[in-house]
């Protein structure tokens, strides 16, 4: 009976996801349906607040792998439990709506778990325009003259050192970021697979 108990107390390994209190609980069926096209579970927590980074940060802390989502604020934040608090992976932009960028933000963070680039707005545009009961508005990527600059924001963040030594990750100093910055879809990506190439080099899941 104990060992039953023990068994079924023990949570399985998932992405933690947090929504703020003013977003639909559709929200987290999106960030579900995308990680799991990566073949990642992904288990709803409850954290209060607002701010879809906080939001995100306590989702990854309290994840057994270590990766977590938060919505909130029109945002949709992707994080990892070993960067600093105020610096995601990758944060979205869903003031367009948050179908779409909620799918996309599961499907990275399934990508991070298994150590693979992320996902970014250009990636599949026709599959994410035909998802059922979607409507695409301004961020219709078939109709856009130019995939490269859809109206998105993506902010990727990542530090020099990623926390590699006992001495990374001290001081704040030490982290590259580029806010406001516009990055281009090269750059960005080139970020994120250095973030999967530390996670591999650490062996960390």
């Amino acid at each position: 009976m104990m060992e039953h108990y023990r068994a079924q107390s023990v949570e399985r390994p998932a992405i933690h996801v947090s929504i703020g209190e003013d977003v639909e609980e559709q929200c987290y069926h999106w960030v579900e349906v995308g990680a799991e096209e990566e073949g990642v579970p992904c288990q709803r927590v409850q954290v209060s607040g607002t701010d879809p980074v906080l939001l995100a940060y306590s989702a990854a802390q309290s994840s057994r792998l270590g990766v977590g989502v938060g919505v909130a604020d029109h945002r949709v934040v992707l994080h990892e439990a070993h960067m600093p608090a105020g610096r995601p992976v990758q944060i979205l932009d869903a003031k367009n709506g948050f179908a779409q960028v909620c799918r996309m933000a599961g499907s990275s963070a399934g990508r991070l778990v298994k150590h693979m680039p992320l996902r970014f707005p250009e990636d599949s545009p026709q599959s994410l325009s035909e998802m059922p009961g979607l409507a695409v508005r301004s961020n219709d990527f078939s109709r856009s003259p130019a995939l490269a600059s859809p109206r998105w924001t993506t902010e990727v963040v990542t530090t020099n050192t990623f926390q590699t030594s006992p001495q990374a990750g001290k001081s704040d100093d030490e982290t590259i970021r580029s806010p406001g910055a516009e990055w281009n879809i090269s750059d960005a990506k080139t970020v994120a697979r250095a973030i999967v190439r530390v996670l591999r080099q650490r062996g960390d899941t």
